[in-house]
C-alpha cells in the first residue's frame, strides 16, 4: 500500500517537473525568438534614424554655408566696386589738383618779375588761364580765397543782371535805347564800385588775376605836348594823377578833364622801378597811350 502510494507520489513529481522544464524551455526559446526576430529591427530603427537625422543636418549645414558664402562674396563684390570707384575719384581729384599746382607754378615761373605780360609769356599765361577758373586766378594773384569767391560772386551776379537786362529790353523792343544804355551804365558802375570795397591794392590784384590790364604805359610823347615839357618819356609808366592811382586808359583820360582846367596837378610815373613826379597842366597831356597787365 505504501508502496504503491510512494509510486504514485513520485510519478506526480515527475510529471510536474516535466511541466516545469517544459513550460522554462518554451519560456526561453520565446525569448531566444523574440530577440532574434524584434531585435534586429529594433537596432535598425535605433541606427537609421539618427543616420537620417545626421544626413538631414549635413545638408542643411552645406545649404547654409553656401548661402552664406555667396552673401559674402556678393557683399565683398559691392564694397570692392564701391572702393574701386571712390579710388578713381581720388585719383581724378588729385591729378586735377596737381594739374592746377603745375599751372600756378608756371604762372610763377614765367610771370615772376615786374615786367609786362607781353610776347611768349602772354601767350603762356592766357593757354593757363583756360585751364584755371576764376577764382583760382585770384588767389593765384594774391588774393586770399575767401575774398576771392566773394568776388567771383558779386561778377557773377553782374553778369546775370546783364543778362536779364537784354532778355528783358529784347522782349519789350527796347534794346538800343536811352534807356537801355542807361541801366548798362548802372551796372557798369555798379561793377566799377569794386575797386572801392577792395581798395588800391587788392583791386589790383583783382585785376592782374582776371587778366585785365593793370598799368596804364605811355607809348609815346606828341612833339610840344605839355608831357615833353614836362619831361614824361615813353615806357613811362602812369601811375598816378591828382594822388589818385591809375589802371586803365579810361582812368587817366577821365581825371584829366575833371576839375578845373589848366591847375597845376601831380602825375607820377614809375621808370626803371623808380617813382618820378611831375606837374603838368590839367588836360590833354599829349601822349599816346597803351594798357599791359603786369603783377603787382
Amino acid at each position: 500500500m505504501e508502496s504503491t502510494r510512494h509510486n504514485v507520489l513520485s510519478n506526480n513529481e515527475g510529471k510536474i517537473a516535466r511541466q516545469v522544464v517544459f513550460s522554462l524551455i518554451v519560456l526561453l526559446s520565446g525569448l531566444f525568438l523574440g530577440m532574434y526576430v524584434i531585435g534586429p529591427v529594433f537596432r535598425a530603427d535605433q541606427e537609421s534614424m539618427p543616420e537620417e537625422k545626421l544626413e538631414l543636418n549635413d545638408s542643411d549645414i552645406n545649404v547654409g554655408k553656401a548661402e552664406d558664402y555667396d552673401s559674402l562674396l556678393r557683399s565683398l563684390q559691392k564694397h570692392l566696386g564701391q572702393e574701386e570707384r571712390q579710388r578713381h575719384r581720388m585719383q581724378k581729384k588729385v591729378a586735377d589738383l596737381e594739374r592746377k599746382l603745375k599751372k600756378l607754378q608756371l604762372i610763377t615761373k614765367s610771370i615772376g618779375d615786374e615786367g609786362p605780360v607781353v610776347g611768349k609769356e602772354k601767350g603762356i599765361r592766357a593757354e593757363v588761364e583756360e585751364e584755371l577758373d576764376g577764382e583760382t586766378q585770384l588767389v593765384a594773384a594774391g588774393l586770399e580765397p575767401q575774398q576771392a569767391k566773394s568776388i567771383m560772386q558779386f561778377l557773377g551776379d553782374i553778369e546775370m543782371e546783364r543778362l536779364y537786362l537784354h532778355d528783358q529790353a529784347t522782349r519789350e523792343g527796347w534794346v538800343g535805347t536811352p534807356r537801355y544804355r542807361q541801366e548798362i551804365m548802372t551796372l557798369i558802375e555798379r561793377e566799377e564800385d569794386l575797386r572801392l570795397e577792395l581798395g588800391d591794392a587788392d583791386y589790383d590784384l583783382y585785376l592782374y588775376g582776371t587778366g585785365q590790364p593793370n598799368r596804364v604805359v605811355i607809348q609815346s610823347v606828341i612833339e610840344g605836348s605839355p608831357a615833353q615839357e614836362a619831361g614824361i618819356q615813353s615806357k613811362d609808366i602812369a601811375y598816378s594823377y591828382a594822388r589818385n592811382r591809375l589802371y586803365t586808359i579810361r582812368d587817366l583820360l577821365t581825371a584829366t578833364t575833371e576839375g578845373i582846367a589848366s591847375e597845376s596837378v601831380l602825375l607820377e610815373v614809375i621808370r626803371d622801378g623808380h617813382i618820378f613826379e611831375f606837374y603838368l597842366p590839367r588836360g590833354p597831356l599829349g601822349v599816346r597811350l597803351t594798357s599791359e597787365s603786369h603783377k603787382p
